[in-house]
């Protein structure tokens, strides 16, 4: 029942991630070229650094539930924010806007701390293959209507400002959901290394360095790409390339869902024995398909 719930809570966030691809759609459309669009996402990623090192520090003894709640109040904020960047302040607004947003990503490791203890350990596997499948088919279903409402029903810049304010709200909303529906779970510091000797610890560094070392660089620059590329370059793709609107941006999202959902079965099939190969495959084809 725990682990349904914390299923069931990240099926109801998945779709305000369309406002990933629906900023840099509002931005451009009302006339920020796509270099400016750039400069403002790389100056909040900067300027974001300091702040994420201070808020890392804040969850060891605390309960991860009010973690959760916290990325969904920064990300409200964040919405917020975007809605009322309009006129001559709009870029401040954004930047203030993105800088919240980044904040609250520093908080993202709780996700899987917090599964880690909800989710049987007998069962850990299965339980993943649904926490995947449950938030990617509430983008399937969800994405279309919302691109058909953002690009054909009401896609002028007043609507999309419109459109983030409602998202913030329904953000807010999953706050009490998350406090009350959610299991509490605290991590206690880790102090039974203490005993362990240097040498000890610092062969078992090398040891994991030696062998995850290089996939650990390769995930690094990864993740830095994938946060950098798809939503801006999807958009402008779409956007400036072929002459569409958030409804192909949200088709775009909503099949590479459907097909993340078909490869299910799949993964499931793949022996735990071979998982870090089939990690490493999916990276590169991935990152194939990003070029």
């Amino acid at each position: 029942m725990e682990a349904r719930r914390y299923i069931l809570y990240h099926a109801l966030a998945s779709p305000v991630l369309i406002t990933w691809y629906a900023l840099p759609f509002y931005l451009m459309k009302v006339g920020y070229g796509v270099l400016e669009v750039g400069a403002l996402f790389t100056a909040a990623d900067l300027l974001s650094v300091p702040i994420t090192v201070l808020l890392g520090r804040g969850f060891r003894r605390v309960d991860l539930r009010l973690g959760l709640a916290a990325i969904d109040l920064m990300e409200a904020v964040s919405l917020a924010l975007f809605s009322m960047a309009y006129g001559p302040l709009a870029p401040l607004l954004v930047l203030a806007g993105q800088l919240v947003d980044e904040a609250s990503s520093v908080l993202y490791f709780l996700y899987p701390a917090y599964e880690r203890i909800v989710y049987p350990e007998e069962r850990f596997k299965e339980a993943m293959l649904w926490h995947m499948a449950v938030p990617e088919l509430s983008v399937v279903l969800t994405y279309p209507a919302l691109g058909y409402v953002l690009g054909r029903i009401c896609g002028a810049p007043s609507c999309l400002r419109q459109a983030f304010a409602a998202f913030a709200v329904y953000q807010l909303l999953l706050i009490p959901y998350t406090l009350l529906a959610l299991r509490p779970v605290v991590i206690e510091g880790e102090r039974g290394d203490q005993g362990q000797g240097e040498g000890k610890r610092e062969g078992g560094r090398r040891e994991l360095w030696r062998r995850y070392g290089v996939y650990v660089v390769a995930d690094v620059l990864f993740v830095l790409g994938w946060s950098l590329a798809p939503s801006l370059a999807m958009v402008y793709l779409v956007m400036e390339r072929f002459g569409g609107d958030m409804l192909h941006v949200a088709l775009v999202e909503a099949s590479i869902s459907l097909a993340s959902l078909a490869s299910l079965p799949l993964a499931d099939r793949i022996p735990s024995r071979s998982s870090f190969r089939a990690l490493q495959g999916a990276t590169l084809v991935t990152t194939a398909g990003l070029l």
